[in-house]
Protein backbone atom coordinates (compact mmCIF):
# COMPACT_ATOMS: atom_id res chain seq x y z
CA UNK A 1 0.00 0.00 0.00
CA UNK A 2 3.41 2.12 0.56
CA UNK A 3 4.01 1.84 -3.09
CA UNK A 4 0.62 2.73 -3.96
CA UNK A 5 0.09 5.83 -2.10
CA UNK A 6 3.66 7.23 -3.27
CA UNK A 7 2.20 6.71 -7.38
CA UNK A 8 -0.48 8.46 -6.15
CA UNK A 9 1.04 11.79 -4.68
CA UNK A 10 3.96 11.45 -7.32
CA UNK A 11 1.25 12.61 -10.32
CA UNK A 12 0.93 16.09 -9.39
CA UNK A 13 4.57 16.02 -8.62
CA UNK A 14 5.32 15.01 -12.41
CA UNK A 15 2.74 18.01 -13.26
CA UNK A 16 4.94 20.26 -11.70
CA UNK A 17 7.74 19.04 -13.77
CA UNK A 18 6.09 19.59 -16.72
CA UNK A 19 4.97 23.18 -15.73
CA UNK A 20 8.43 24.74 -14.18
CA UNK A 21 6.35 27.90 -13.91
CA UNK A 22 4.24 26.61 -11.38
CA UNK A 23 7.76 25.99 -9.12
CA UNK A 24 8.22 30.06 -9.50
CA UNK A 25 5.29 30.03 -6.85
CA UNK A 26 5.75 30.67 -2.90
CA UNK A 27 3.80 28.08 -2.08
CA UNK A 28 5.01 25.39 -4.41
CA UNK A 29 8.04 25.26 -1.89
CA UNK A 30 6.09 24.18 0.59
CA UNK A 31 4.05 21.72 -1.33
CA UNK A 32 7.55 19.68 -2.92
CA UNK A 33 8.92 20.14 0.60
CA UNK A 34 5.50 18.27 2.04
CA UNK A 35 6.17 15.91 -0.66
CA UNK A 36 9.63 14.77 0.40
CA UNK A 37 8.74 14.12 4.10
CA UNK A 38 5.75 11.62 2.72
CA UNK A 39 7.62 10.28 0.14
CA UNK A 40 11.14 9.14 2.99
CA UNK A 41 8.29 8.24 5.71
CA UNK A 42 6.55 5.92 2.90
CA UNK A 43 10.14 4.53 1.25
CA UNK A 44 11.52 4.87 4.96
CA UNK A 45 8.20 2.05 6.26
CA UNK A 46 9.04 0.18 2.98
CA UNK A 47 12.13 -0.70 4.24
CA UNK A 48 11.62 -1.41 7.45
CA UNK A 49 8.93 -4.01 6.71
CA UNK A 50 10.85 -5.53 4.12
CA UNK A 51 13.86 -6.06 7.10
CA UNK A 52 11.60 -7.00 9.33
CA UNK A 53 10.03 -9.37 6.63
CA UNK A 54 13.04 -10.72 5.78
CA UNK A 55 13.71 -11.26 9.36
CA UNK A 56 10.76 -13.58 9.90
CA UNK A 57 11.38 -16.10 7.04
CA UNK A 58 13.70 -18.38 9.01
CA UNK A 59 11.30 -18.51 11.14
CA UNK A 60 8.70 -19.39 9.09
CA UNK A 61 11.34 -21.99 7.47
CA UNK A 62 11.66 -23.70 10.37
CA UNK A 63 7.75 -24.82 10.21
CA UNK A 64 8.57 -26.87 7.45
CA UNK A 65 11.07 -28.88 9.96
CA UNK A 66 7.90 -30.35 11.59
CA UNK A 67 6.33 -33.90 9.92
CA UNK A 68 3.61 -32.79 7.15
CA UNK A 69 1.54 -35.62 8.26
CA UNK A 70 0.38 -35.73 11.87
CA UNK A 71 -2.26 -36.78 14.55
CA UNK A 72 -4.94 -34.33 15.66
CA UNK A 73 -4.06 -33.86 19.35
CA UNK A 74 -7.78 -32.06 19.96
CA UNK A 75 -10.54 -33.77 21.92
CA UNK A 76 -13.72 -34.16 20.31
CA UNK A 77 -14.93 -31.05 22.69
CA UNK A 78 -12.67 -28.96 21.50
CA UNK A 79 -12.59 -29.94 17.94
CA UNK A 80 -14.38 -27.43 15.60
CA UNK A 81 -13.30 -29.88 13.08
CA UNK A 82 -15.39 -33.13 11.52
CA UNK A 83 -11.77 -35.05 12.88
CA UNK A 84 -12.09 -37.46 15.00
CA UNK A 85 -9.09 -37.48 18.13
CA UNK A 86 -5.98 -38.91 16.88
CA UNK A 87 -7.05 -38.43 13.21
CA UNK A 88 -4.42 -38.12 10.54
CA UNK A 89 -4.12 -34.71 9.49
CA UNK A 90 -1.80 -32.24 7.02
CA UNK A 91 0.37 -30.57 9.01
CA UNK A 92 1.68 -27.14 7.09
CA UNK A 93 1.39 -24.55 9.21
CA UNK A 94 -0.56 -21.12 7.41
CA UNK A 95 2.95 -19.39 7.61
CA UNK A 96 4.08 -21.14 5.00
CA UNK A 97 1.66 -20.19 2.37
CA UNK A 98 1.62 -16.89 3.15
CA UNK A 99 5.42 -16.46 2.97
CA UNK A 100 5.12 -17.86 -0.73
CA UNK A 101 2.82 -15.24 -1.45
CA UNK A 102 4.47 -12.41 -0.22
CA UNK A 103 7.85 -13.82 -1.51
CA UNK A 104 6.12 -13.69 -4.83
CA UNK A 105 4.96 -9.97 -4.71
CA UNK A 106 7.82 -8.56 -3.70
CA UNK A 107 9.04 -10.05 -6.73
CA UNK A 108 7.17 -8.99 -8.85
CA UNK A 109 7.63 -5.33 -7.27
CA UNK A 110 11.45 -5.77 -7.75
CA UNK A 111 12.34 -6.40 -3.94
CA UNK A 112 14.92 -8.66 -3.06
CA UNK A 113 13.96 -11.49 -1.50
CA UNK A 114 16.47 -13.66 1.14
CA UNK A 115 18.05 -16.72 0.14
CA UNK A 116 15.31 -18.64 2.60
CA UNK A 117 12.58 -17.46 0.55
CA UNK A 118 13.71 -17.71 -3.21
CA UNK A 119 14.28 -21.36 -2.36
CA UNK A 120 10.87 -22.26 -0.77
CA UNK A 121 9.49 -20.49 -4.01
CA UNK A 122 11.20 -22.60 -6.26
CA UNK A 123 10.43 -25.79 -4.38
CA UNK A 124 6.69 -24.46 -3.86
CA UNK A 125 5.20 -26.49 -6.36
CA UNK A 126 6.96 -29.52 -4.99
CA UNK A 127 5.81 -28.53 -1.47
CA UNK A 128 2.09 -28.49 -2.71
CA UNK A 129 2.17 -31.23 -4.93
CA UNK A 130 3.23 -33.59 -1.64
CA UNK A 131 0.62 -31.47 1.12
CA UNK A 132 -2.42 -31.89 -1.89
CA UNK A 133 -1.36 -35.60 -1.84
CA UNK A 134 -1.39 -36.17 1.58
CA UNK A 135 -4.79 -34.66 1.77
CA UNK A 136 -6.80 -36.29 -0.87
CA UNK A 137 -5.17 -39.60 0.61
CA UNK A 138 -6.87 -38.63 3.81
Amino acid sequence: WARQLLRRIEGPMQYFARHPALLANPSSAKIVKQYNRIAKALVGFEMVWVEAWAKSVPTTRAALSAPLLARDLKTDADSKSSLKSGALCVNLDDAVPQLLAEARHLLQLGVPVPDGAAALLHAAPRLRAHANALTAAL
